[in-house]
């Protein structure tokens, strides 16, 4: 096939992936908006510490800056270790989406994001790794988006499980044909920081499984 022609082909597919991403998207922020917070401005009940520990976050931020890491707080027990806490989710994505805008705005960001990077993540890993058609790719990559583990999970307020939805992403750096020692390095690093986020973002209880 000629260059071109596989250029166009390429290009082709990319404009379906992701105008179907665009319609899985709007269905997605129709479907789970309102629980942030309800018509009866309810939240789920771990919100009670999820709130507590970006408003928590967002004051060592404030006080000490981007770059002293946060070993100790004062606000919870009367004093406890953060950073060692195996939950802390301080080095997350949501808890610096915090430093900009409202902890509860932040926790749908990343909910948005997230179902987005696993909607892609799983797209490449059908089309790449397991050689499935662009409609199949996608077909499969819509049904992780809608997989209701992560949403619910945010729902009720325990967001530090986000980061489940970067496994089509580490699965495809680990088995991906690798041209060389460079990509290989790089495959490597690239997976290894999945692993380290997953650590740093309160996963602990289910890095095993993903």
């Amino acid at each position: 096939m000629p260059e071109k022609s596989k250029l166009l082909m390429k290009i082709n597919d990319r404009v379906h992936v992701f105008a179907a991403w665009g319609v899985f998207l709007s269905l997605f922020h129709f479907i789970y908006h309102d629980f942030f917070p309800t018509a009866r401005g309810t939240l789920g009940h771990d919100f009670g510490l999820a709130l507590a520990g970006c408003t928590d976050g967002f004051i060592w931020f404030a006080k000490n800056g981007l770059f002293e890491v946060p070993w100790f707080t004062p606000s919870f027990c009367a004093g406890v270790p953060l950073f060692a806490d195996p939950q802390s989710g301080y080095y997350s994505v949501p808890q610096w989406l915090s430093f900009i805008v409202d902890p509860l705005t932040a926790a749908y960001l990343t909910l948005l994001l997230f179902a987005s990077l696993g909607y892609f993540g799983r797209y490449v890993l059908a089309r790449r790794a397991f050689g499935l058609s662009l409609g199949w790719s996608i077909f499969a990559a819509a049904l992780f988006f809608f997989n209701t583990f992560q949403p619910y999970r945010t729902i009720l307020g325990e967001y530090g499980y986000h980061g489940l939805t970067l496994v089509p992403w580490l699965a495809w750096y680990l088995i991906r044909p690798a041209d060389g020692v460079v990509h290989k390095v790089g495959f490597a690093l690239l997976a290894g920081l999945i692993a380290a986020y997953w650590l740093q973002s309160g996963l602990p209880t289910l890095m095993v499984p993903g």
